[in-house]
């Protein structure tokens, strides 16, 4: 069992690294007094599923009002790199070895749109991240989405 405590736990990913298998999903979590989505990860390491730095406690990778699945592939040095999105925000993630860092040219991207509809997709070649989603404007009587292709080179 990846994560042993019964929390609410959704829609994980998974991707194969050098030294393992790694897991993220989001879960509740309390922060203050409020109940908020955060995305976690752990890679299994032999016979145990371990943390990458404080990804599977508290906020984890980070803090979502709105969390949508996540996305996890693996980058060109063999680790992971994790996407999901929160609202009109998208979010990409990168284990550096020793911390988690944001992949700058696409991390907390605010996009043109009132709602990021549906999960990430994500893949890396080479050097190359991209990243498809769904965008659009969500109003009271429909809800029109776009489908959409970010692609950068991340300082890795």
């Amino acid at each position: 069992v990846v994560d042993p405590t019964p929390m609410n736990n959704w829609w994980p990913a998974v991707t194969v690294t050098a030294a393992g298998p790694v897991v993220a999903w989001v879960t509740s979590v309390i922060v203050s007094t409020s109940l908020r989505m955060a995305v976690w990860a752990r890679q299994r390491i032999g016979a145990d599923w371990v943390e990458l730095g404080n990804s599977a406690t508290g906020t984890g990778l980070g803090i979502a009002t709105v969390a949508s699945a996540v996305a996890l592939a693996t980058s060109p040095h063999g680790e992971p790199v994790v996407a999901w999105s929160d609202g009109a925000t998208l979010h990409l993630r990168y284990w550096t070895g020793s911390a988690w860092s944001d992949a700058t040219e696409l991390a907390n991207t605010n996009i043109d749109c009132s709602f990021v509809g549906t999960a990430p997709a994500l893949t890396v070649r080479g050097e190359r991240v991209c990243v498809a989603y769904t965008a659009g404007q969500d109003t009271a009587s429909a809800a029109n989405f776009d489908v959409h292709v970010r692609c950068a080179t991340p300082t890795w």
